[in-house]
């Protein structure tokens, strides 16, 4: 037999059906039985809301139904609901825990007694469920295709707007010039070099272990470029980690070296707002990354509002300003000063002077015509339609190209050194033959230090194009890239 479900009757009532019923039992025009009877309630439930109202008045919002209290009134959920809406005008799409964790945020801001998991820093699961129910969120979720740049299909609602839609709109409500759009952007740098020409060595692992350092960039539209933050894996800072890092770098470290929320805000964005200096006659828009999961904060939401700072999410598909001009040119010249840095003072590179490194491929990269032409060639200002839709229906094609554009080294493991290594082609640096001037001009013939040794090595340079011998297993296996 099928099992036979049990339909419950409980609060099913209605709350303006209940406080009748209440009026007509103490104004004596029904007994406590006849006025359940009539409006539709319960018995015992109107006898204890009838107590409550013989001590004090009672009105309509005073009622609730069950024995669980909501942990936000109507007008709180309101808000939470307007947070939702601005971050998806902005084209910021949330998931569930991220709208549980605003309204962890949200609780606390405002000192309001919940239940809500400490530890996890997320609201309940049912109250997001709820809450989805209540506000009609998910009609909006549905008719609103964040990452999409093309116009809305017939299918979808008229009142979606695209990003060039969003970024026009912005620029002829608020008229905002070109040194009031910023882009930001992050981009991790390496210690150990990565160069194309290598000297193959059987050095110990620990000499050359690697340090990722985080970058934040920003610049505008009309080629000013904000002093970087940098993050390093660093428990705590030390004094020696600014020398001779760029003019008003601020320096933040943290065990993985990479950025996180509680860098993001309030440390970057406050850096950002000493410098770019947003006021209410003179706002600025910042365009983020399109994975910037650290904006979906609630003390993040309440500054830009104080601070007059309009933010507007870049999808994945359109050409970021900074990765057009700037970020490459960065690491091609950081790999140049690298190299530079290593064969003047034979010196391993450490977080204690790569800040001088960075400075002089940064001075080197941080120009204005790169800014301005970024922004020009992505589209973004002035506005150009034709040219975000052409590079949106070219992403497709072209990530596979761009993702191996770039030789990037990491820490060597086994499986690395057990596979073939690919070598970038020394043509792609103009300062390779100035390098092999350096080394002409030294005598020939003579042994090298390896770098962090004190044993002479012969070294042994590898054109990029060869390929490794695959009758030399072992000596592959022992494989050291050292400049």
């Amino acid at each position: 037999m099928g099992h036979k479900q049990k339909i419950k009757t409980r609060c099913k009532w209605e709350k303006a059906e209940m406080l009748k019923a209440i009026n007509a039992v103490l104004e004596k025009r029904l007994s406590m039985r006849a006025a359940s009877h009539v409006y539709n309630v319960p018995t015992s439930t109107l006898l204890a809301w009838c107590k409550r109202a013989r001590a004090r008045n009672i009105k309509l919002s005073d009622i609730k139904r069950g024995y669980f209290k909501n942990v936000f009134t109507e007008q709180q959920e309101n808000q939470l609901k307007q947070y939702v809406k601005e971050m998806k005008l902005s084209l910021f799409k949330m998931n569930s825990i991220e709208l549980r964790r605003i309204a962890f945020q949200f609780a606390e801001m405002n000192n309001i007694p919940h239940k809500f998991n400490k530890e996890s820093g997320l609201a309940g699961y049912h109250w997001y469920s709820n809450f989805i129910k209540r506000q009609r969120l998910q009609e909006i979720e549905a008719a609103d295709p964040l990452n999409d740049i093309s116009p809305p299909s017939t299918g979808q609602s008229c009142k979606t707007k695209t990003f060039p839609e969003l970024l026009a709109d912005l620029l002829e409500v608020y008229k905002f010039p070109a040194n009031r759009i910023y882009n930001m952007n992050a981009t991790v740098l390496i210690s150990v070099p990565t160069m194309t020409t290598k000297i193959i060595s059987e050095s110990d692992k620990h000499e050359l272990q690697s340090e990722y350092i985080t970058m934040v960039n920003c610049c505008n539209a009309a080629g000013d470029f904000l002093p970087p933050l940098m993050i390093y894996p660093a428990s705590k800072t030390d004094p020696e980690f600014m020398k001779g890092c760029p003019q008003g770098t601020e320096i933040v470290c943290h065990p993985s070296g990479s950025l996180q929320s509680e860098i993001f805000h309030p440390t970057w964005f406050n850096h950002f707002v000493d410098h770019a200096k947003p006021s209410k006659r003179k706002p600025i828009l910042l365009l983020l990354n399109g994975n910037a999961l650290h904006a979906k904060n609630l003390d993040f939401i309440e500054k830009i509002r104080e601070v007059n700072v309009h933010i507007l999410n870049i999808p994945k598909k359109i050409v970021h300003p900074l990765e057009v001009n700037f970020i490459p040119a960065m690491k091609n010249h950081y790999a140049c000063e690298q190299n530079k840095w290593v064969r003047k003072t034979g010196l391993i590179i450490n977080l204690n002077n790569i800040g001088k490194i960075i400075k002089r491929a940064y001075e080197k990269s941080a120009i204005s015509s790169n800014a301005i032409d970024a922004f020009q060639a992505s589209g973004i200002y002035p506005v150009n339609k034709e040219i975000l839709i052409r590079t949106a229906c070219l992403s497709k094609s072209s990530t596979s190209a761009t993702d191996n554009s770039d030789y990037t080294a990491g820490p060597l493991n086994d499986e690395d050194q057990n596979s073939d290594l690919t070598i970038r082609d020394p043509d792609d640096f103009s300062f390779f033959d100035d390098l092999t001037n350096e080394e002409n001009s030294n005598t020939s013939g003579s042994n090298e230090t390896v770098v962090g040794t004190n044993m002479p090595l012969e070294p042994i340079f590898i054109d990029c194009k060869e390929e490794f011998n695959e009758t030399e297993p072992k000596r592959r296996k022992n494989i050291k890239q050292i400049l």
